[in-house]
């Protein structure tokens, strides 16, 4: 696979055409240097008049204002001259049992008064939480106690600390470097330096590959997006205390877990350093930053089954024909013996020989992370730990995307519980004891504008950040293994306030306490959770239901129009074409980019990043000047995206308006379109990989269904049989309750007749999906008085209901966060685009006699009719989309925690999670 990428202007041309346009800042440029080396020790000693000051001291000196402070690191030749350099600044922390240094952010000023002092031996650029750790001094420990720290744990600080820890503790941590990262442009060296994705290992007897192998594995992802911190800082600590002897809380369990905390992005982490540059052409600036060294979103890029952003670049491994090669490219070979004392997760970027050499420059960290952690025997749960800006709560839980059946949700409700109940009594006293310090950055504008008054809350993605997404990490880690995931059970968390617009951020005590103690405690309920995990089960009460099958919504990789992974390469006849604009913003201005698109477009991803420091509103128009698109402070941080089918050809707009009145901005745009003669287009020619191969139905849920149901069955009718009067058993149902999520048959008179004899005789008729559009050929428990033109599909982004009454059955055992019946990117829709949800005119459905648990706009998507004797489900089973790309296959149904909690009220059985 070839794309002509924005990540860069010189790569070969071939299947993907770009165009790049500018105004205002340099556009992107993305794709590492082949052979990217390691910079040289940024620690090379230089003299002016005075003591030796390293180069990257140098570096920071020569380019400081004079009201710029640097952390200076002053090492003295004996405790005589101690005196005189704190005479110099009251801030100093010292240390005089070993090495005898002092620690202060001074300004140019100040530091030259340092520098006249006799004894002064060294001045070095030096942070992190204790910044004296280059001289192997820990006086308030390895990860100092957030009181105590001097700042933010820095990238090389982690890692010398993490050594020094399993040199202390070797059976109970083991340190593993998985792969490189992309790297970032290091000015001392005048090269790229790439920096280790490391994985710490921790549990009783690390090193014995037969016991880990046997334990339960529990995974946290630590600080994927570089500038969110509060993952790193609390893992880091935890280690330390826990091996130290100082927690009571992990500790306990490691006898029967093994801990494992992934460190995936060292390039956001050093960042900060101000020779450390993205290789992106962003706007610079003194703070951890988002994305990797190549400019690419770590959390965008796994393979996830579902729609894939042809923006993206989906990791994986095994290569163009998914299938390990069992030989790989690393320094170690892919399958390795527990009997020599490693388990199978030692693998070290064994990346197989048709990995596109794209994908090798741009994701080795996530082509990286995927190998290792496919290597471990069973990963039980992973949780990704992230920052966001300002909430109403301090964390938020986000349940992924994917196939999840009820006893799997069951399980994540209850962990989720567990973890709702230790946030509160941990973080409550902390928000209250920091509320000014919350306000005081709410109101700055630099977090965002709600401060957090409660501790937690929990949804899927769209129910709590509101939007979706495709190739997360944590959602790929919950795919079966059969289909390239883990089969973990997998969340992510978001820490309010971890996350600025500042151009150079700062470490706030009061905050670094709430994330500290925040992640800690979820890193602690989480593994108590999963040590003392159950099954949970439906409970059908004796009841008995069925649903109508329709062989007509099964999806098969063997109809598409190229060949499957099985089948080998096809005809290339997909390509991928870009255009890109990075825009200035003047403070509190706005902006307009403008793209010329062709006519013979298959669909078009639109991205808004943020180049530097920006919170943009956007608003995109087509070209007759209507509006496609918008959000609301979208284009900073993650950005924008949006996915359009079939857009018209000619020129679109993007306007974007700067809503940083003090501050300059810029946002870089850009589009890539599909083009292919085809209805799908083919993933290799776009993407590199073959199709896997599938064949799904979103039936198959209620076998997950009835397997995780007791007291009581689910089976299957065909619509011959409903014909025939199968429903019926003498006077009354032949089963209580009945399913239907297709159309078919809405035209056939003797069906809906049946249908309605099934309700007369008590039966529960459940209709969703396309079912609804019975409605308007029935007559039971009301639905004469509903016509055919009554009935209609609602235009939605996502598969989201907008207004609840929370009181009525339908939603009880649910939460008002609650709004996502189905995560729609993992049957193939696209992110933010439209997506099948059907829906009944509101006065119509009053007028039947209708209780309305739900609304899009003035449709009724949620409700019922005859006392429950009908029920409506504007969309929970809706068939998978082919038309996009999906080259790690699609899902059966993507049912969520509260789609599934909806359809076992409409047939009346009683959830696990009761009201939670």
């Amino acid at each position: 696979m070839v794309r002509d990428s924005p990540r860069s202007p010189t790569v070969r041309c071939g299947r993907r055409r770009f165009l790049r346009a500018t105004a205002g800042v340099g556009a992107l440029s993305l794709t590492p240097p082949v052979g990217a080396r390691r910079s040289a020790s940024a620690d090379a000693g230089s003299t002016r008049d005075g003591p030796t000051t390293t180069e990257a001291f140098e570096y920071a000196y020569d380019r400081a204002r004079s009201d710029t402070t640097i952390p200076t690191l002053v090492e003295l030749d004996d405790e005589s001259a101690l005196d005189a350099v704190t005479d110099v600044d009251a801030s100093f922390r010292a240390v005089s049992d070993g090495a005898v240094a002092a620690y202060a952010d001074l300004t140019r000023g100040r530091i030259d008064a340092v520098r006249s002092v006799d004894g002064v031996s060294t001045l070095r650029y030096a942070t992190g939480s204790n910044p004296f750790w280059p001289l192997g001094e820990y006086p308030d420990g390895v990860f100092p106690a957030t009181g105590d720290a001097a700042g933010f744990i820095g990238v090389e600080q982690a890692a010398d600390g993490l050594d020094l820890l399993e040199h202390r503790h070797p059976d109970r941590l083991r340190v593993r470097t998985v792969g490189p990262s992309p790297g970032v442009d290091d000015d001392l060296a005048d090269a790229v330096r790439s920096r280790s994705v490391t994985v710490a290992e921790l549990t009783a007897g690390v090193r014995d590959g037969e016991a880990f192998a046997d334990r339960e594995t529990v995974a946290f992802v630590c600080s994927i997006h570089g500038d969110e911190r509060s993952g790193a800082e609390a893992a880091l600590r935890l280690i330390e205390d826990v091996l130290a002897g100082d927690d009571d809380s992990v500790a306990p369990l490691l006898d029967d877990l093994a801990l494992l905390f992934l460190f995936p992005n060292p390039d956001g982490w050093a960042s900060r350093a101000p020779w450390a540059n993205l290789r992106s052409g962003s706007v610079p600036y003194d703070t951890f930053r988002r994305a990797t060294g190549s400019g690419v979103d770590p959390n965008r890029g796994y393979p996830t089954v579902g729609y894939i952003n042809p923006q993206h670049h989906p990791a994986e491994p095994d290569g163009a024909d998914l299938v390990d090669d069992g030989d790989g490219t690393g320094l170690v070979a892919d399958r390795v013996d527990p009997a020599a004392g490693v388990h199978r997760g030692e693998a070290y970027l064994g990346v197989d020989p048709d990995t596109d050499e794209e994908y090798r420059e741009a994701v080795p960290d996530s082509l990286a992370v995927v190998e290792a952690l496919r290597g471990y025997e069973v990963v039980s749960y992973l949780l990704d730990l992230h920052g966001m800006y300002g909430s109403e709560t301090m964390v938020k839980g986000l349940v992924m995307n994917g196939e999840r059946p009820p006893a799997e949700a069951a399980d994540l409700t209850a962990m989720n519980e567990r973890v709702n109940d230790a946030l509160t009594a941990s973080l409550d006293p902390l928000l209250d004891e920091y509320a000014d310090t919350l306000e005081g950055i709410a109101e700055s504008g630099h977090g965002g504008a709600t401060a957090p008054t409660r501790a937690y809350e929990y949804g899927t993605v769209a129910d709590t950040i509101n939007y979706t997404t495709s190739g997360g990490l944590a959602t790929w880690a919950s795919h079966p293994r059969e289909l390239g995931g883990l089969d973990a059970t997998a969340m992510a968390f978001e820490m309010a306030f971890d996350n600025s617009f500042e151009r150079r951020r700062e470490g706030r005590p009061e905050l670094l306490d709430l994330h500290v103690t925040g992640y800690r405690e979820v890193i602690a309920t989480v593994a108590r959770h999963a040590a003392e995990a159950e099954d949970r089960s439906l409970d059908a009460d004796g009841t008995t239901t069925a649903y109508v099958d329709a062989p007509s919504l099964a999806r098969r990789a063997d109809d598409l129009p190229y060949g499957t992974a099985d089948a080998g390469s096809g005809a290339a006849d997909t390509e991928l074409v870009e255009r890109e604009r990075t825009v200035s913003l003047a403070p509190g201005g706005a902006a307009t980019a403008s793209f010329d698109l062709p006519a013979d477009l298959h669909s078009v991803a639109v991205d808004a990043a943020p180049a530097g420091a920006t919170a943009a509103d956007a608003r995109l128009y087509d070209p007759e000047g209507t509006l496609a698109r918008a959000a609301d402070g979208g284009a900073g941080l993650a950005g924008e995206n949006w996915v359009l089918s079939e857009p018209a050809g000619g020129e679109w707009s993007l306007r974007l308006s700067n809503r940083t009145p003090t501050a300059s901005g810029a946002v870089t745009v850009r589009l890539t379109g599909v083009v292919t003669e085809r209805q799908t287009p083919d993933p290799e020619s776009a993407l590199g990989y073959r199709q896997r191969p599938y064949e799904v139905s979103p039936l198959d849920l209620f076998e997950a269904y009835d397997d995780d149901l007791e007291n009581g069955g689910v089976a299957s009718r065909v619509r011959d049989e409903v014909r025939a009067g199968a429903l019926v058993d003498g006077d009354g149902p032949a089963v209580d309750s009945l399913v239907v999520v297709h159309g078919e048959g809405v035209d056939d008179a003797a069906y809906a007749g049946a249908l309605d004899d099934y309700v007369a005789a008590g039966g529960t008729l459940v209709l969703t999906d396309a079912g609804v559009a019975l409605l308007g050929a029935l007559s039971a428990a009301g639905a004469d008085a509903i016509a055919e033109d009554d009935i209609r599909e609602v235009a939605r982004p996502l598969a989201t209901v907008d207004r609840r009454s929370d009181d009525h059955p339908l939603l009880a055992g649910t939460r008002g966060v609650q709004r996502e019946l189905w995560h729609s990117p993992s049957l193939g829709y696209p992110v933010q685009s439209e997506v099948p949800l059907w829906g009944v005119d509101g006065n119509a459905f009053e007028a039947a006699g209708g209780t309305v648990a739900a609304r899009n706009g003035t449709a009724v998507t949620v409700g019922s009719l005859g006392d429950g004797r009908v029920q409506v489900v504007g969309s929970l089973l809706p068939p998978a989309n082919q038309e996009h790309l999906h080259p790690f296959g699609l899902h059966d149904y993507a049912v969520t925690t509260f789609g599934l909690t909806v359809l076992a009220n409409a047939v009346g059985h009683e959830v696990p999670w009761g009201s939670a």
